[in-house]
């Protein structure tokens, strides 16, 4: 019987194929964001949450009954006050090649220090599909092991639209805050409604546009970059920020200089109809300063997207806390970038 049976194998093992890591090859499969020799180059609050490998996705076909996981996360939390473990830390399943992926299950975390499984189906037809397992958002990775019947076939997962990924930078909403599961935020949501990998380089509370990250976000050959990190950008001056902003444009510019890039203003918070709308708009001006200065320059690849508009202020805010979004927020904006950037890529939308 299906499932009676079960083969385990390390989710880095060359049989399956791991994206949205991209330097995962050169960590030796260790599940980061960043390359290790990164760690001494950027802030310590980044390299930790680099430790944290959202939007990394372990793919492959097979035509196994069972299918199991085993995790163990080698951290200290695996949940935070307005987020569940499933959403911090759990592992989606979803089934179907890249542009028709559905959801079926996710792991239940059991621990943030100890090793679990957890099962997500068993004793079904033996008929091949592509699945994809979509990695923590909020919770380190030590090891992750993948359990198939034993007489299972593994086969290369079926390919993306376009061989380059999205790139996407920013704060704690690029990361994933608040989605309810790990690949509900507006990154993995963009990717699946244009058949496309992703790469998701949202740092909760330290997207501030350091060189150094640039430096790091332009040796990827992306087939864009999403540059998104207006929320976290209060620590700089108003008189810093936008000349810290405009820097980090030209850095990637100076490595990739025609690949589209999208610059993103912050979604609205609750409070702006209370009298917080000033300093958003403050905050925001760094973008149309980085558009207007890109285009100046000559640069024709160069795009202005306002997330305000997308997802305003109004009487059911979609989110946890008056900022972090539910998934309603991240819908909001993957269904509006999503036709953006089909047209920039010439790509027909899928759906």
């Amino acid at each position: 019987m299906s499932g009676d049976s079960i083969q385990w194998r390390s989710a880095g093992d060359a049989v399956f194929t791991v994206n949205g890591l991209w330097w995962f090859g050169e960590n030796g499969g260790d599940w980061m964001r960043l390359p290790k020799r990164a760690r001494d180059v950027v802030r310590p609050d980044v390299w930790s949450l680099a430790q944290m490998p959202s939007g990394g996705r372990v793919r492959f076909r097979s035509d196994t009954g069972a299918l199991k996981v085993k995790v163990l996360h080698g951290g200290d939390s695996i949940a935070m006050w307005h987020m569940s473990s499933v959403a911090c830390a759990g592992i989606d399943l979803y089934v179907g090649p890249p542009e028709t992926t559905t959801f079926w299950r996710t792991t239940v975390p059991a621990s943030a220090g100890e090793e679990y499984e957890c099962l997500y189906f068993e004793n079904q037809p033996r008929v091949m599909r592509d699945f994809t397992l979509y990695l923590p958002v909020y919770a380190r990775l030590e090891r992750l092991s993948i359990g198939t019947d034993a007489d299972a076939t593994i086969e290369p997962p079926s390919p993306f639209r376009m061989d380059k990924p999205i790139v996407v930078y920013g704060t704690s909403i690029t990361q994933g805050g608040c989605s309810s599961r790990v690949a509900t935020g507006f990154v993995p949501l963009l990717g699946r409604l244009l058949g496309m990998d992703v790469v998701n380089l949202g740092f909760s509370g330290n997207g501030i546009c350091e060189p150094e990250m640039a430096e790091l976000i332009a040796e990827i050959d992306a087939a864009a970059y999403l540059i998104d990190p207006v929320a976290n950008m209060a620590k700089w001056s108003s008189q810093e920020r936008p000349e810290v902003y405009c820097r980090f444009l030209e850095i990637i510019r100076s490595r990739r200089p025609d690949t589209p890039m999208i610059l993103m203003t912050r979604s609205s918070y609750a409070a702006e109809l209370f009298g917080a709308r000033e300093s958003a708009d403050q905050m925001n001006a760094i973008v149309e300063i980085g558009y207007q200065r890109r285009k100046t320059a000559g640069d024709a690849s160069v795009h202005y997207f306002d997330t305000r508009i997308v997802v305003p202020a109004g009487p059911d805010h979609p989110s946890v806390d008056g900022g972090h979004l539910t998934d309603v927020g991240f819908k909001q904006i993957a269904d509006a970038l999503a036709p953006l950037l089909a047209k920039l890529l010439t790509l027909p939308m899928p759906h």
